[in-house]
């Protein structure tokens, strides 16, 4: 109990624990526990033995005087396998005693436990926080200022500097440059225009020549031409004569088409 808890006080109410006056001793006992009061917790604790020896917890009169305590009863009697009627009345059966005070300790273990996680994470949480609060300290200390300050200035030299090379050594390779691509520029201009011309070109050409292969210009002069029901063009005397006597045909002129019949 002295190991594992921090605010428990024991209180060792002495008895007789074996032989005839066992009983009439741990009764007594009990009493006496009532009668004083304030206790939270009542252990009836005693090392192991021979059924002889544990014999005096099976007593009539003991087992109801537990069975009536208005405080919580821990049994804690012999060893793992000895079992009185004391045991049964109990509010807790614990196989020694030294199990029973591991139960009664265990909450304040596990409080100590959850102290002890709070406390190691209290303990980063500050390290961090120490961190941070060096660091912004140090973000705006007059070292790290004039610090910063002369590195932005350093570069704002080199960029200077780099920009002064730039006029002074590639300033004519430059317009020398943007001249040709000018000249580029101006060529694939006058290459876009002449190739187009030549497509308008032959695009004129292929009119002229779709227009003077149009059979309706044929017809303009004079000509017709025949065609069956079926839009079959008869172009010769032997296609005539395929058709039909008083079957119907077309003849075509430039200003619409009229129905004869053979």
């Amino acid at each position: 109990m002295k190991r594992r808890s921090f605010h428990y006080q024991v209180t060792i109410v002495p008895s007789i624990v074996q032989g005839d006056d066992c009983p009439r001793s741990l009764i007594k006992a009990l009493t006496k526990v009532e009668k004083v009061g304030g206790f939270d917790v009542v252990v009836l604790a005693r090392g192991g033995g021979s059924m002889e020896d544990l014999w005096g917890f099976n007593d009539e009169e003991l087992v109801k005087k537990i069975f009536s305590m208005s405080i919580p009863t821990i049994s804690a009697i012999g060893h793992q396998i000895d079992y009185t009627l004391s045991d049964y009345v109990c509010d807790m059966r614990c196989e020694t005693p030294s199990a029973a005070a591991e139960i009664l300790s265990q909450g304040q273990t596990q409080v100590i436990q959850n102290l002890k996680v709070a406390g190691k994470s209290l303990k980063n949480s500050f390290k961090i926080f120490k961190s941070d609060v060096l660091g912004r300290l140090q973000g705006v200390s007059p070292k790290y200022l004039r610090n910063s300050i002369q590195l932005i200035m350093k570069n704002h030299k080199h960029q200077l500097a780099g920009l002064r090379f730039f006029k002074r050594e590639d300033l004519l390779r430059t317009k020398e440059k943007s001249r040709i691509i000018d000249e580029c520029i101006e060529s694939i201009a006058r290459n876009i225009s002449n190739n187009l011309k030549g497509k308008q070109q032959q695009i004129l050409f292929s009119e002229k020549l779709l227009s003077s292969l149009n059979p309706k210009r044929v017809l303009g002069r004079g000509y017709t031409y025949i065609s069956s029901n079926d839009a079959k063009v008869l172009t010769s005397l032997k296609d005539f004569d395929t058709l039909k006597r008083d079957e119907k045909f077309n003849i075509h002129f430039t200003d619409g088409k009229g129905i004869a019949r053979k």
